[in-house]
């Protein structure tokens, strides 16, 4: 009798706790950001990391367009790796949270996640820290990506489109002939004007007179 009570709570417990770290399979489509990050939270403090990480996830795969959202869906992923000494995942991340902050996209993040990176990243022994390579690849999981910064032809085109008319690429220029006639039209407009010609004649000499005859005497 005592073995079957025993037998129960323990079964009873297992059903329990199997209920409490349950991992969600669907989330539905209209869960919002903020929602997603709740959930999230909330399946962490319980004590349900693989929940949690799942809603993460989903904050990634259907918000990560926003560096605000995905920034904190990360560190909140890396977090959880720090608690459980999952160096492996957790040290590219943060890493990765440290060379956002380093681009452009440091004006629209949140300050307080650079912040929290460091202080996560402290927390790793140093033997570990060096054993993981400054270049080891970001894994968050299916269908969440690495963030990939904009490719460089972009930057360039952008840069491109920045510069003045003045310093435009070489093939952007006018061709040779319009050059050569805006050059010779910049040397006239040096010059002094011309004066102007007159149709004046040169004046010719005019013929001699002969002296008169003189007259004869009667």
């Amino acid at each position: 009798m005592k073995k079957t009570l025993i037998t129960a709570c323990t079964a009873a417990l297992c059903a329990l706790f199997a209920g409490c770290y349950s991992v969600p399979e669907t989330i539905p489509a209209q869960t919002t950001s903020q929602q997603l990050i709740q959930f999230g939270q909330s399946s962490f403090e319980n004590g349900n990391t693989a929940a949690a990480e799942v809603y993460y996830l989903t904050l990634i795969e259907r918000y990560g367009s926003d560096p605000a959202l995905r920034v904190e869906a990360m560190f909140e992923i890396a977090h959880m790796d720090i608690k459980e000494k999952k160096w492996e995942r957790a040290v590219p991340i943060l890493r990765e949270i440290q060379a956002m902050y380093e681009t452009e996209l440091a004006q629209v993040l949140p300050g307080a996640y650079r912040q929290l990176a460091e202080i996560d990243l402290a927390k790793v022994p140093e033997d570990a820290l060096a054993a993981i390579p400054l270049d080891a690849p970001v894994v968050l999981g299916p269908g969440a990506p690495a963030f990939i910064e904009p490719p460089a032809a972009e930057q360039t085109d952008a840069a491109q489109s920045a510069l003045p008319a003045a310093q435009a690429p070489a093939d952007s220029a006018a061709p040779e002939s319009a050059v050569q006639a805006g050059a010779a039209g910049e040397n006239s407009a040096a010059l002094p004007p011309a004066e102007p010609q007159t149709d004046t004649e040169t004046p010719q000499p005019l013929p001699e007179e002969s002296p008169p005859e003189p007259t004869p005497a009667p």
